[in-house]
């Protein structure tokens, strides 16, 4: 069975208590079912593309955020491709 799947990274500032700083989090969807969840990081919203989905800049902070984010999806994808030899869908880290 075919499956279409993307991962979102964004801002909740609606969960903010201080305005500029915010929660990030992830948003999957599989066939248009999502899930929603918190990656338990706050990011500065001054510094948040929200059209590539991660920090701005080249700071070793970005940097090393932007790389916490990437992890984050490569565990989806690689949850997404052991489920798909299994042939179980899906399981979510």
């Amino acid at each position: 069975m075919e499956h279409t799947i993307s991962i979102l990274f964004y801002v909740r500032k609606s969960k903010s208590k201080d305005q500029n700083v915010a929660p990030v989090y992830r948003r999957i969807t599989v066939n248009g079912g999502r899930i929603d969840q918190t990656t338990s990081r706050m990011i500065d919203i001054t510094k948040w593309s929200a059209d590539a989905g991660r920090l701005k800049g080249n700071t070793p902070d970005a940097k090393s955020f932007n790389s916490f984010l990437d992890a984050l999806k490569n565990k989806v994808y690689a949850c997404e491709k052991k489920q798909k030899h299994l042939h179980v869908f899906p399981c979510y880290p």
